[in-house]
């Protein structure tokens, strides 16, 4: 359904932005002379996103999709 598909096109979207966000981010404090074998990063979101999971948009459910946030750690001596 075409609702559909313009929801995943815009979450899609966002991941993309925030993964040049995110990028920006380091890319500054390493121009800023940050000693980035020393430095971590950590990024975290306020909320999940259910991206129609149980064909539901948005944060409001407590189902795992809305209720689990994505965090991220970037650094030295931090295993992928």
């Amino acid at each position: 359904n075409e609702e559909f598909i313009d929801f995943r096109k815009t979450y899609y979207g966002l991941n993309v932005q925030a993964d040049y966000l995110h990028g920006t981010v380091i890319n500054t404090a390493f121009k800023n002379g940050f000693n980035l074998t020393n430095t971590i990063f950590i990024f975290i979101s306020d909320h999940g996103e259910m991206n129609m999971e149980h064909r539901q948009i948005w944060k409001n459910t407590m189902y795992e999709g809305s209720s689990r946030i994505p965090m991220v750690f970037a650094g030295p001596n931090i295993r992928s």
